[in-house]
């Protein structure tokens, strides 16, 4: 009996330009009822705004928490369900899980089911959600760019086995950090040094906003990418990408079974420099 009635309308990203719902979602714009809110939902972070779309209603962008404040909503929503987390167990589950609010949700309640007293550790966490601290994809990912190509292997199947974790996933998260100093190196190649090299990482990262780096610090991956242009010539960045490219394919080709396999002929494709691939 309210004199507002709200319509939510989720994943407006699968429609098509000339899909039946988009045509009719565009009647019903053109002349909407006043006694209705219409929200129209874009879950794809990556999808572009529909512009026929944007031009009939108010467009409202929404990023993601970083990474900071998504920790501190977890230890928020802990309290609320009766738990207490550690703030490097909540900073553990952030890396892991992600910023998504809901997943975190999730994580937190599962936690709070568990039933333990006192404050909730980091290796608590890492024991209930299934990964252990220095062994998340963004660890491997971390190996993988510091030539460590022994450690990412031993991990490949410990990440895999994670929770959400997927060969794509890892692929995508891959390609997002070469493509970062890809760019970095070009900044470093016009002899942009320091800070101003961290700064320009940074920027480029903002601009872009990769939902592959969803969940970590982006002043911390600009020092990181900063840090592997200086061994990343823009020769090697294109021949990492090649692999890439052939790897994601595989993992997508639904015949392969073995991701395992086909992220440890990338690992040591990427992580050693080519003369030591031979």
């Amino acid at each position: 009996m309210a004199e507002r009635r709200v319509v939510i309308l989720r994943d407006v990203e699968a429609w098509k330009r000339k899909t039946r719902a988009r045509s009719v979602a565009l009647d019903y714009l053109a002349k909407p009822s006043p006694d209705t809110v219409l929200v129209l939902v874009q879950g794809g972070a990556d999808e572009k705004e529909d512009k026929d779309l944007a031009r009939l209603t108010v467009a409202v962008h929404c990023d993601h928490l970083p990474p900071e404040r998504a920790a501190r909503w977890a230890l928020r929503h802990a309290k609320q369900h009766g738990v207490e987390v550690e703030p490097a167990a909540a900073d553990l589950l952030v890396r892991t899980v992600g910023v998504d609010l809901g997943a975190l949700a999730t994580e937190v309640e599962k936690l709070a089911a568990a039933g333990d007293e006192g404050p909730i550790s980091e290796e608590r966490v890492a024991a209930l959600v299934g990964v252990r601290h220095g062994a998340t994809m963004f660890d491997w990912r971390n190996a993988v760019f510091d030539g460590d190509a022994a450690r990412a292997a031993r991990m490949v199947g410990d990440v895999l086995d994670q929770a959400g974790v997927s060969g794509v996933k890892l692929m995508t998260l891959i390609g997002a950090t070469l493509i970062g100093i890809g760019a970095t190196r070009d900044a470093y190649d016009r002899n942009v040094r320091g800070s101003r090299l961290e700064n320009a990482a940074f920027q480029l990262m903002l601009r872009a906003r990769p939902s592959a780096l969803a969940g970590i610090s982006y002043k911390a991956e600009a020092q990181r990418w900063a840090r592997w242009a200086a061994s990343w010539p823009l020769q090697r960045v294109r021949a990492a990408l090649r692999q890439s490219v052939i790897a994601d394919t595989a993992l997508k080709n639904t015949t392969v079974s073995d991701e395992r396999g086909v992220l440890l002929d990338l690992v040591y494709g990427v992580a050693l420099p080519a003369t030591e691939t031979v």
